[in-house]
């Protein structure tokens, strides 16, 4: 958006309207406490590709609806950014991921509470499916849970998920560490049952 309400135009080389200085995270996030309603629009903006890699990531071609997952993660950010939650020294993608993440292994806990299967088709390779590992992550508490995919799948280094989280990161190495030994039986008990 060229000269919007977020930022003012300036002038470059006489050409009117360009933006020189794109606005901040924080600046982004002060504006939709302050309830500027178009900070709402920009925030979407910034961390929709975010959320949808995280989910793609996390769930793959899971039957679960992602418009739905996408909507809940969104309210959310949103709701947590005008509360002020994001957590002083991360940064807004990671908190966007954490969160993101969150909702998905919410929505899958909730389809195992029901009974219900997320896929149709498990393959019967020997080594585990898509499905067979988030079911047993799902099963893990959700610090270990959280902590393993924060670090195996996305990619985050301790200290980030450290700051992300708001714990040590001694604790965050210790929840990697029993969330991997715990995956590693969940999945070896689950092939077994095949």
């Amino acid at each position: 958006m060229i000269g919007g309400p977020f930022l003012p135009p300036t002038q470059i080389d006489g050409i009117a309207g360009l933006s020189v200085n794109p606005l901040s995270d924080a600046a982004m996030c002060a504006a939709l406490a302050a309830g500027e309603h178009w900070a709402t629009e920009v925030f979407y903006d910034r961390v929709e590709e975010t959320v949808n890699t995280v989910l793609f990531r996390l769930l793959g071609a899971l039957d679960i609806d992602r418009e739905d997952l996408m909507q809940q993660a969104l309210e959310r950010l949103i709701a947590g950014a005008v509360w002020k939650r994001l957590p002083p020294l991360c940064s807004l993608d990671g908190w966007v991921a954490l969160v993101t993440q969150q909702v998905a292994f919410g929505a899958l806990r909730g389809h195992l509470r029901k009974g219900e299967t997320v896929d149709r088709d498990l393959p019967t390779e020997a080594r585990p499916s898509r499905k067979a590992l988030l079911l047993a992550l799902a099963q893990l508490k959700p610090a270990r849970a959280e902590a393993v995919i924060m670090h195996d799948v996305l990619g985050y280094e301790l200290q980030e998920i450290s700051n992300l989280t708001s714990i040590s990161p001694a604790r965050a190495r210790s929840l990697l560490l029993h969330g991997r030994k715990d995956l590693t039986t969940l999945i070896q008990a689950g092939l077994g049952k095949r």
